[in-house]
């Protein structure tokens, strides 16, 4: 069972066995859940819950709503407040943890203590490989060479620290689907992998 608050609530028309369906999607928590067939009596804002399925569509999971979605708390609105929903945090969904934010934002003021702590690992690695080579191989280096190496390896680490290289698999997977979404919008694809058959 799926509790959360719907971030965003879109609607495409897809192609079925009996034509041209409209078709909506929620996002709870940053997942995206399709397979709404019926016009959403909810909106963006409510929180709600909803229990889902999943199906494997070359090599990746697309969840689908199962049954209805039941609304636990509308949004507080213009018209009087009808509730508010508990606040939600930030959810790794990849690794199955709730944390207050990873991968960190680079705009974070916190990446600035996460790059000052990566110079300074860098730049140990750096000194420590350079003191432990040979006279000779330390004639080569330049002063140049070892600010690279310390930029480098700070990169590196910062990447690491902050979740950045998580953040960059999870938008190349997400540059994924949106291709195979445009090729089904062309008419490439025979179906629409994040969408079960509508029953007949």
């Amino acid at each position: 069972m799926i509790k959360g608050v719907i971030e965003k609530l879109t609607v495409k028309d897809v192609k079925t066995k009996n034509g041209i369906k409209p078709t909506w999607s929620i996002n709870v928590d940053g997942q995206w859940y399709g397979g709404i067939w019926d016009k959403p009596s909810y909106s963006e804002g409510d929180y709600v819950e909803f229990d889902t399925t999943q199906r494997v569509y070359k090599g990746q999971t697309y969840y689908s709503v199962s049954g209805l979605v039941n609304v636990l708390n509308q949004q507080s609105s213009t018209n009087g407040s009808t509730g508010t929903a508990p606040a939600k945090k930030t959810t790794t969904k990849r690794y199955n943890c709730t944390c207050e934010q990873f991968p960190i934002n680079p705009l974070d003021r916190q990446m600035s203590i996460i790059i000052q702590s990566s110079i300074n690992r860098a730049t140990e690695i750096a000194l420590a490989k350079y003191n432990t080579s040979s006279a000779t191989d330390q004639k080569k280096v330049t002063t140049e060479d070892l600010v690279k190496e310390v930029l480098a390896l700070t990169d590196l680490i910062a990447a690491k620290a902050s979740g950045q290289d998580l953040m960059e698999e999870i938008l190349l997977e997400k540059k994924e689907k949106y291709e195979e979404y445009q090729k089904l919008l062309q008419g490439e694809l025979d179906d629409d992998p994040s969408q079960p058959e509508q029953p007949e």
